[in-house]
């Protein structure tokens, strides 16, 4: 649409030499023909406009000697450049929440093509397009997308591009987009913040996934990193298993411990979780349970002083 066209008719030969005139619903629009040499033509030259299309226009020659003109037709489409697409849908959203964006694009001829896409990866799943005719100078087409973004696609650019080779080139997009902004609900639970485990014996620090789903996890002790892969002593504290587990407690076990739970870019930190572990000592048959800081014991009296 805008273009400017022109319709050539042109005859060879006749005598005396003929009319070459142009038609449109059996109304002469140009009948300005030229001869020369022999030959007869007719150029029509018009800017196409939105009523232009599927118009049919006609050729009719004649020069008194034919019964009946002769006639040729030209048919012609009009493309059109489908109006700048819009792209409707939540910004704000939970993880894990199915949402849903529809993208639209309307006067497009012949019929346009869509995809959506967050940043440069587009959407396949989830993704679908119902192009409509709407008369017979225009297509819509409408895209729908169902998704449930996480916390990874925050502060991400969700686009819809709209093709249309005929008036846009192969390569260029109509395209519009939204800024997510993607919140975490990621709960975590601590159901206990103390324990003194036995000496020799096993202790789990608990730490419970309530929602979502954790893909890191950092264990600390006295504010350091603990690194479980070099202590046969630890097991779990990672993404699998978040709880910590401790063999063979000792003395040195005591302190502060903390976890640090992440899903995506979302981070959860515990309660400071305070492990103290008791001592064994057996003599004279008895068996006593020593905290392992502020007492001395005079085991065969049985006698406690406090030092502290």
């Amino acid at each position: 649409m805008g273009d400017i066209v022109t319709l050539t008719c042109t005859v060879y030969g006749g005598s005396p030499p003929p009319t070459v005139k142009w038609f449109v619903n059996d109304a002469v629009i140009d009948d300005t023909s030229t001869y020369t040499g022999g030959t007869t033509h007719n150029s029509y030259t018009f800017t196409a406009v939105e009523t232009d299309h599927h118009k049919v226009f006609e050729c009719q020659t004649a020069n008194g000697v034919l019964q009946n003109p002769l006639s040729r037709t030209q048919f012609i489409r009009v493309f059109r450049s489908p109006n700048p697409p819009t792209l409707t849908g939540p910004t704000t959203l939970t993880t894990g929440t199915l949402s849903k964006w529809t993208c639209v694009s309307e006067e497009g001829y012949p019929a346009q093509n869509m995809s959506m896409r967050l940043g440069s990866a587009s959407f396949g799943k989830g993704f679908t397009t119902n192009t409509r005719r709407v008369g017979r100078k225009s297509y819509t087409v409408i895209g729908t997308l169902y998704w449930a973004p996480s916390t990874l696609n925050d502060k991400h650019m969700l686009y819809c591009d709209v093709y249309h080779k005929e008036t846009l080139g192969p390569n260029n997009a109509q395209t519009v987009g939204l800024l997510l902004s993607v919140k975490s609900n990621f709960t975590i639970k601590t159901p206990r913040l103390k324990y003194e485990p036995i000496t020799g014996q096993s202790a789990t620090l608990v730490v419970e996934v309530i929602i979502g789903k954790a893909t890191k996890v950092s264990w600390y002790k006295n504010n350091n990193l603990i690194d479980t892969a070099s202590n046969s002593r630890y097991s779990g504290g990672n993404y699998q298993t978040p709880s910590l587990t401790i063999s063979r407690v000792d003395l040195d076990d005591a302190g502060s411990y903390m976890a640090s739970v992440t899903e995506g870019r979302d981070k959860r930190n515990t309660s400071i979780i305070t492990v103290s572990p008791k001592g064994w000592l057996i003599n004279n048959a008895c068996i006593i349970i020593v905290s392992p800081k502020n007492w001395l014991t005079d085991v065969n009296n049985l006698n406690f002083q406090n030092v502290s």
